[in-house]
């Protein structure tokens, strides 16, 4: 049996083996280097209290010359999680944090439409020197707090 090949047939097999051999000599590599993330995890407080809902922001303090990855964590119940896949090199970064207060879902507003939730402080960033994985505590100090 003779094989026929259509000419679209030749053009996508053409297209592949061109893919492959860019591939191989590194074309379609990502440009920046590689940088081993670590996972990392820890308390966060607000004036000695658990932060209950909030996020965190790790943006790489490029003042400071640190270029690696920044990321994002969630707070639940006074922690947050960060894995290696998602995680932070270590070394100088600025950290944003916004804290939720906890409403109770069945208490709406006087117009009956749920309100959105109010933060515990306006978004707090600080600097902070953090490790390569393992262990970091964030207490926001009472001072962040919003006036009534």
């Amino acid at each position: 049996m003779r094989w026929r090949i259509s000419r679209i047939g030749t053009v996508v097999y053409g297209a592949l083996l061109s893919a492959t051999v860019l591939s191989s000599l590194g074309c379609f590599q990502h440009s920046a280097p590689s940088v081993k993330r670590h996972a990392l995890h820890g308390q966060v407080n607000f004036n000695g209290s658990p932060i209950a809902n909030g996020e965190i922001l790790f943006s790489p303090d490029g003042a400071s010359e640190n270029s690696g990855p920044g990321t994002l964590a969630r707070i639940r119940d006074g922690t947050f999680l960060i894995d290696q896949h998602q995680g932070v090199v270590g070394g100088p970064y600025l950290l944003e944090i916004i804290a939720f207060r906890v409403v109770d879902a069945n208490v709406l507003d006087p117009t009956g439409e749920s309100s959105p939730p109010r933060t515990l402080f306006p978004r707090y960033q600080m600097r902070a020197n953090l490790p390569q994985g393992g262990k970091f505590d964030i207490n926001v100090p009472a001072s962040a707090a919003i006036n009534p």
